[in-house]
């Protein structure tokens, strides 16, 4: 990809996400089919990193969707363009029935998500072992835990669900309250959790229709970052 993309401000008018929503994730999810093993990873990491490098979750996990031999070693060769182009860690989940999940993450976004005391006594009661600031610790236990005969659910608190909620769900899973929204089961603040995965929504899809403009793989980071204002303006 060797086209730059300029962003614009006013793309983040209110009108700019209400036209061809389906027509530009289609386009997109097509435009990756065809790309590299390396761009392929890069497109899609960019798609599901939109909302951390905009500021609205410190990590997202993602499905490679590929054969876990491929996923890793794509995984294993592509943490190094991830941080130069979008300044994100890169790290792979492999799971007990064969999937490779890729957590792409903002360290101190992640610290910072960690730091709550509610999050860590969450983490201390499922086991974990870790001292403030030891992200790589916690990233390692989930990782470790991805292979066990269950889901480690903490995981939430990695991509940024309130503590409370990722506490509930823990104990109670689907079939006891709360409401679906975005990924997560939302048991406190609806219309709160329901804002955040609009923003979350539209970042991503921002990030798509960069990837079918042919932006720049060295300047798709600075676009998103530049897009940061997102959240207060849609």
């Amino acid at each position: 990809m060797t086209a730059s993309f300029s962003f614009k401000t006013k793309t983040t008018s209110p009108g700019f996400f209400d036209c061809g929503v389906a027509e530009t994730v289609f386009a997109f999810r097509k435009r990756i089919a065809g790309m590299s093993g390396r761009d392929r990873l890069l497109a899609k990491t960019a798609y599901h990193a939109a909302p951390i490098k905009m500021g609205l979750k410190p990590g997202a996990l993602f499905c490679l969707g590929g054969k876990p031999e491929c996923d890793s070693g794509a995984l294993a060769a592509g943490g190094g363009i991830v941080r130069r182009c979008l300044g994100l860690d890169l790290a792979d989940m492999l799971t007990r029935r064969g999937d490779t999940l890729a957590l792409v993450h903002c360290p101190v976004l992640l610290g910072e998500a960690l730091a709550s005391a509610e999050a860590r006594d969450l983490l201390a009661e499922a086991g974990y072992l870790f001292a403030p600031g030891e992200t790589a610790a916690v990233i390692d236990g989930v990782r470790a835990r991805c292979l066990g005969e269950s889901f480690p659910h903490e995981v939430g608190l990695l991509l940024g669900y309130p503590a409370g909620d990722v506490r509930r769900f823990m104990r109670h899973g689907r079939g006891r309250g709360g409401c679906g929204f975005y990924g997560w089961r939302v048991y406190g603040d609806w219309a709160r959790a329901a804002e955040r995965a609009r923003r979350c929504r539209e970042a991503k899809l921002l990030a798509a229709r960069l990837v079918l403009s042919g932006v720049d793989w060295e300047e798709l980071g600075q676009a998103l970052t530049g897009a940061r204002g997102l959240r207060d303006v849609v």
